[in-house]
């Protein structure tokens, strides 16, 4: 019979049941590395905030160079070091404003379901 894990496998915190007792969970909300860029990932995808230009790669490299860690720190991106960065283009960069600008006049229902809280949705 295999072992339960103990420990998250990207972050090493030790890992607790949910309030359902059924479900494993990392309770490193804000720190998980994995978590914070799912969260980022899923809010930036095409049905939600549908921020083009930000992929789970970029996103990844954003959260380690800039310390982007939620939502609003989306909107306040450093666009003038990310256009120093290799890879992006001053087109690339203000495609990238462009797409931020629109996603914040998304639908009411889009924004909550980007948000991906529990329960909710």
């Amino acid at each position: 019979m295999p072992q339960i894990p103990r420990l998250c496998p990207s972050c090493q915190t030790p890992l607790i049941f949910s309030q359902t007792g059924v479900d494993l969970i990392c309770p490193n909300y804000q720190h998980c590395l994995e978590q914070v860029l799912g969260r980022l990932t899923y809010f930036c995808s095409r049905g939600l905030g549908n921020i083009t230009g930000l992929s789970e790669k970029q996103l990844a490299k954003f959260i380690e160079l800039f310390g982007v860690s939620d939502i609003p720190d989306l909107y306040n991106l450093p666009l003038d070091e990310i256009s120093k960065l290799e890879g992006f283009g001053e087109k690339s960069v203000q495609n990238l404003s462009q797409s931020l600008e629109k996603s914040r006049h998304i639908k009411d229902y889009k924004l909550l379901a980007g948000f991906g809280i529990d329960g909710v949705g």
